[in-house]
């Protein structure tokens, strides 16, 4: 019986170490990640981004007060970003790793990158959907040439 039971608090034992190392280990990676997102611009990006958006629907939408926008700006924060990606960081990458990374970015060439990325995005976005688009035509161009699809009605 004794037997038993210190098999069972041993168990219980090794699984508290085991869930603590985890939660140790999980706090460090999140910590990590955070770090290289902040170091990586991701805070910056996410503002950007809230910016264009902001701009965009302004034209879009005249009518709306300018108070408007600048209480959803205010309720809007570009650290969410960094928060909801703090999860796909931890998923690809260990702490070594993006410890490497944060090491790279503190070279001249890792800074360029840093400085230079939100212009990447921008340009890979306006890449990404001219091309999107033209594979889309080329797509539906072949559907039709091969019968799978009838050709758009024009008006």
């Amino acid at each position: 019986m004794n037997y038993t039971r210190m098999l069972i608090v041993g168990a219980m034992l090794l699984v508290i170490t085991v869930l603590h190392a985890q939660t140790a280990d999980s706090t460090a990676l999140k910590k990590t990640a955070r770090e290289l997102l902040e170091m990586s611009g991701g805070g910056k990006l996410g503002a950007r981004v809230l910016e264009q958006l902001t701009s965009t629907l302004k034209e879009r939408l005249p009518n709306v007060p300018n108070e408007f926008w600048t209480e959803l700006n205010k309720e809007i924060k570009p650290d969410d970003l960094v928060a909801a990606a703090i999860p796909v960081y931890t998923k690809h990458f260990t702490v070594k790793e993006m410890k490497d990374i944060m090491a790279f970015y503190k070279t001249p060439s890792g800074a360029k990158l840093v400085q230079a990325m939100p212009d990447i995005t921008q340009d890979m976005m306006r890449v990404g959907q001219e091309w999107g688009k033209d594979v889309g035509q080329r797509v539906m161009q072949r559907l039709q040439d091969k019968g799978y699809i009838k050709p758009a009605e024009k008006k």
